[in-house]
């Protein structure tokens, strides 16, 4: 397998079986030589559920691309949930089981937006913004607060978020599939900043990338 995501439009999805669906992950991710668990089934039928709850009745968001456990480049395989692709926006999804958000559930989120803003080429050509949600799908209040750079969701508000933040039209197949193969390529003011700090020669400053140093 060449591609290092799983593509479904919305219409797609809503015209496949839930197994047919982790099925398809599962071998995916098998292919990737990575192992998985039944908690991590279980969330991919989640998500499942979740997406064909939000949109099994309305039409409008038929021919949005989703991309599934999308392999950031250079990340050794660190994969968003779901990334929908808008004609101006990249919005990255990440689920959670959980009725209450965890700083680990926001420092991942707040990492792959990151890595998609400063380090991913057809993002920056595109002159795309990246947004993000992190959604609890068993919590109750059925709302979203707007926080640091992405919005949390409690239950079944994500089509209203998409209503209020978005303009609803889906970036052409062609350009998404462009978009999901990009290189890796870090924005001009990270290789200014990493440009500087050799000619100051301060080699202490370059070290490994984590997710939390992302975010400065």
């Amino acid at each position: 397998m060449s591609e290092k995501y799983i593509v479904y439009t919305v219409g797609q999805l809503k015209q496949t079986r839930r197994n047919v669906f982790i099925e398809k992950l599962s071998l995916f991710t098998n292919e990737l030589d990575l192992e998985f668990s039944t908690s991590q089934v279980k969330s991919w039928g989640d998500c499942y559920d979740y997406l064909i709850n939000t949109f099994e009745h309305i039409s409008s968001y038929d021919h949005c691309i989703l991309l599934f456990e999308y392999c950031l480049p250079f990340t050794n395989y660190r994969r968003p949930d779901v990334i929908m692709l808008f004609n101006d926006k990249v919005l990255v999804l990440e689920f959670k089981r959980k009725d209450i958000d965890l700083i680990q559930d926001i420092d991942q989120l707040t990492g792959y937006l990151n890595f998609l803003r400063k380090f991913h080429d057809q993002t920056e050509q595109m002159e795309l913004g990246v947004d993000g949600a992190l959604i609890l799908t068993v919590n109750n209040e059925n709302n979203m607060e707007k926080a640091n750079g992405y919005t949390l969701i409690k239950g079944r508000s994500l089509l209203r978020f998409l209503e209020e933040s978005f303009n609803n039209e889906p970036m052409d197949y062609d350009f998404s599939i462009k978009w999901a193969n990009s290189s890796y390529e870090p924005s001009k003011n990270v290789l200014k900043a990493t440009f500087n700090m050799f000619i100051k020669d301060d080699l202490s400053m370059i070290k490994n990338i984590s997710e939390h140093e992302l975010q400065n």
